[in-house]
């Protein structure tokens, strides 16, 4: 601990002093999760003020202080300053008033998301790394009455370009934000087949059925480091993929090549059929018969809000 230190109060009361010492009569009680500027440290006592009013200045046990990290936020406005600070303007900002969250993301710098809660004993600050992060939204999947945090990450390299979404579960009460569940909803793929020389591209849009058919099942990820194991609420995916040969006409090689045939067939198993010009029809027409949407058996269609999102992060 040293001088400029911010600092919480870790104990329930903590008497602040008018010096270092016992023997030196108290000017206040801090309870436990005060936030203190340190400004000097002797022989195991700490001369602190107060983060939210300069005035209240005293000295108290330096062991009953825990340190977080400098210059890191206290408060909301802190928050957003210091994300400023590190980032620059983020693409979107904002408090999740539910929650008691306070939330800013980025695109284009090399950064994602961070969360924000003003809890005891410290501020929590929960950040990830995301390629580009276009959306955040509160949305209350399971439908018991607290929203989760849901957010949209893109981005991609040569000849692929993948939407995930990714939701994050921090109740009040809760310590720390935990990390639930997160998958793809678009990814595009273009690309030479060397085995067939041709290019072509592949498109997968997925939407998650929010709603009643959610269900409960065990995520434990591996980033970041401090997101915890939790029962993860996984809704319903439905799948639509597309395979197209680029170029204006289908090579006529291809309707006999074997190879070609068994590739398209083995995608087709997964959900991406054939689609294009002069298709051969044995080809256009497979069936998804291997695609489980929805317990009624019924494949469901995305929201045409979904379509949009993704025509917009397309464009």
């Amino acid at each position: 601990m040293g001088s400029g230190d911010i600092a919480v109060v870790a104990t329930e009361r903590l008497n602040l002093r008018s010096g270092p010492g016992s023997e030196n009569r108290v000017v206040r009680e801090l309870p436990d999760g005060t936030v203190v500027k340190v400004l000097q440290v002797e022989d195991g006592w700490a001369q602190v003020e107060l983060q939210d009013d300069t005035s209240v200045r005293g000295w108290s046990s330096a062991k009953f202080l825990s340190v977080t990290e400098v210059g890191s936020p206290t408060d909301a406005e802190s928050f957003f300053t210091y994300m400023s600070s590190l980032y620059g303007p983020p693409r979107g900002q904002g408090t999740i008033a539910e929650l008691d969250v306070h939330y800013a993301y980025y695109c284009n710098n090399g950064f994602g998301v961070a969360l924000f809660r003003e809890s005891s004993p410290a501020p929590v600050l929960w950040e990830d790394e995301s390629w580009c992060v276009r959306d955040l939204q509160a949305i209350d999947i399971d439908e018991n009455g607290t929203p989760e945090i849901v957010y949209f990450d893109s981005g991609g390299g040569t000849g692929v370009y993948v939407v995930k979404e990714i939701h994050v579960s921090w109740p009040k009460g809760q310590a720390r934000p935990a990390l639930g569940f997160e998958y793809r909803s678009f990814e595009m793929e273009s690309y030479f087949n060397q085995d067939f020389e041709v290019e072509v591209e592949k498109v997968v849009t997925r939407e998650m059925q929010y709603g009643q058919d959610c269900h409960a099942e065990s995520y434990c990820p591996s980033w970041p480091l401090d997101a915890q194991c939790r029962p993860a609420v996984a809704c319903e995916i439905a799948q639509e993929g597309t395979l197209q040969v680029m170029g204006d006409v289908f090579p006529p090689r291809l309707r006999s090549d074997p190879e070609w045939r068994a590739y398209v067939k083995e995608l087709a198993s997964e959900g991406i059929v054939l689609t294009g010009a002069e298709v051969p029809a044995d080809l256009s027409e497979l069936s998804l018969e291997s695609l489980d949407a929805v317990d009624s058996g019924e494949r469901p269609k995305l929201t045409e809000e979904r379509k949009k999102m993704v025509e917009d992060w397309l464009n």
